[in-house]
């Protein structure tokens, strides 16, 4: 939506803070990054990602695969939790109302008079959290359900920029861990080759899988139009590894699936 227009002199100045306040019974505008073109260098030979492919995959389309997953799945954006935010609020604006309170007396009910300057990205975040990573289905994984399976979309009118599926192995479930990494690596080589940057070396088969704390891992692939990424990080509690596929901000996010110059 656009914003709503009025008189000039009704305009706050630029960058004031009236400028940033926008009340709720006005439009809230959408504000989307100044997309580029792809720079120069060769493109991805491939743009499927956890069975959307990017730059072309919409929205519903991404609803309707993950479906299966149930109430795990759901619109996480800023805009998202702001109106949840606004709906528990005004249940306890009704609360106060209905005690015979005074509506001052609830701690930031203004939220409910003006949008959130953070609101003004339309960007949507998909998010499917804890689940199996092995009911995926998009290569053999192992069963292991505190899994986070996301898509990210600059707007609901626009492709989907990123995906990625991230889990927290436990310290215990070392070994598994450390063997998803490395089935993970195989399977992004051989769909990219070899990585353009790659930091730390994973314990060789056959060794221990016990691996220093804090020690971090990093594969990346880099094209014009996309770029691909396996992250694994060795915390407290365990090792975190996050597989990524996106069209890095701020090209365009259909590249992938223009034809190149």
């Amino acid at each position: 939506m656009s914003p709503a227009s009025g008189p000039p002199s009704q305009a706050p100045a630029a960058g004031s803070a009236a400028a940033k306040r926008v009340p709720i019974w006005e439009p809230l505008p959408d504000e989307l990054p100044s997309f580029s073109e792809p720079g120069e260098g060769a493109r991805a030979p491939d743009n499927q990602g956890f069975h959307v492919r990017l730059g072309e995959t919409r929205l519903p389309e991404v609803q309707a695969l993950t479906a299966r997953f149930g109430p795990k799945c759901a619109n996480r954006s800023i805009r998202a939790v702001m109106k949840a935010a606004r709906e528990s609020k005004a249940r306890e604006v009704l609360a106060a109302k209905t005690a015979g309170q005074s509506v001052d007396t609830v701690t930031g009910a203004s939220v409910l008079m003006y949008w959130s300057p953070r609101e003004k990205t339309p960007q949507v975040r998909w998010s499917c959290e804890d689940i199996d990573m092995n009911a995926l289905g998009d290569r053999p994984r192992p069963s292991f359900d505190q899994s986070r399976l996301l898509y990210v979309f600059d707007s609901e009118a626009l492709p989907v920029r990123h995906a990625s599926l991230q889990r927290s192995w436990p310290k215990a479930r070392v070994a598994l861990a450390v063997d998803d990494v490395r089935r993970s690596l195989a399977a992004l080589k051989a769909r990219f080759g070899q990585p353009t940057n790659q930091r730390g070396e994973l314990p060789a088969p056959g060794t221990s899988p016990e691996i220093p704390p804090m020690r971090n891992f990093l594969w990346e692939w880099k094209y014009a139009d996309l770029q691909v990424k396996l992250n694994a990080v060795n915390l407290p509690k365990g090792l975190v590894i996050s597989e990524d596929v996106e069209v890095p901000v701020p090209v365009r996010p259909d590249a992938p699936a223009r034809p190149s110059r």
